[in-house]
């Protein structure tokens, strides 16, 4: 199975409007789904292909076509190989803030 490290986030907190970096290394080519819940309830998923060595993607305030509310996410992340092989969930945690008055 996919081997999951250095699993993070370049901002743990973020404007609606911004973004954020999610890095994620990985032993070999998997598909990386992300599961975005909120209070135990699942918000979207987000699903990438990812290589074998160090990832890097932007995350906005969206998961699967949804927009994001203000508020604090948990990010699920697994990798699938090509042989159907599931890597150990890791969690990242991140926050929304509301778009700054202009």
């Amino acid at each position: 199975a996919p081997v999951l490290t250095d699993v993070g986030l370049s901002k743990r907190a973020f404007r609606r409007g911004r973004s954020t970096t999610l890095r994620v290394t990985s032993s070999e080519a998997a598909k990386l789904t992300i599961r975005v819940t909120r209070r135990g309830a699942q918000r979207g998923t987000i699903v990438r292909d990812v290589r074998a060595g160090a990832n890097r993607f932007a995350l906005r305030a969206r998961a699967g076509g949804r927009r994001l509310r203000p508020g604090r996410y948990r990010l699920t992340v697994v990798a699938t190989d090509a042989a159907g092989n599931v890597s150990a969930p890791r969690r990242v945690l991140m926050r929304i803030l509301r778009r700054s008055p202009t």
